[in-house]
């Protein structure tokens, strides 16, 4: 059976007025939220020297989810960097491991961006 959502919080700050805002969406639903700071990943390279980062045992999650959450501040119209380093090696394969977002198993996503407030 499919994990109903996770999200992933890309924010650089753990406690963050991002996952303030995460924890009203998701309003004491049981959705695991993946804290990007937390974990390791590396910069996609094609020597695949990153093979072994956190992100070989989050992809079971992601093609597992019916739905993923983002959560990221905006910096500059764009997206964070934890975020986009999240990305960067789920682009193509590292390795003998296939692209999570090339799955045609993978959900449709719900994106959440929050912009600059100092109310939440």
């Amino acid at each position: 059976m499919k994990t109903r959502a996770i999200a992933i919080l890309g924010s650089s700050r753990s406690d963050s007025n991002t996952r303030r805002l995460l924890d009203l969406v998701l309003n004491d639903r049981p959705i695991e939220v993946i804290d990007l700071a937390r974990l390791n990943f590396g910069y996609y390279d094609y020597q695949h020297r990153n093979a072994e980062d956190d992100f070989a045992r989050l992809a079971p999650k992601l093609i597992e989810a019916r739905a993923i959450i983002f959560a990221t501040p905006f910096y500059w119209y764009a997206m964070s960097a934890p975020l986009k380093t999240f990305f960067g090696p789920s682009r193509g394969s590292q390795g003998d491991r296939p692209s999570a977002w090339r799955s045609n198993r993978l959900p449709r996503s719900l994106k959440d961006a929050v912009g600059a407030s100092s109310r939440v």
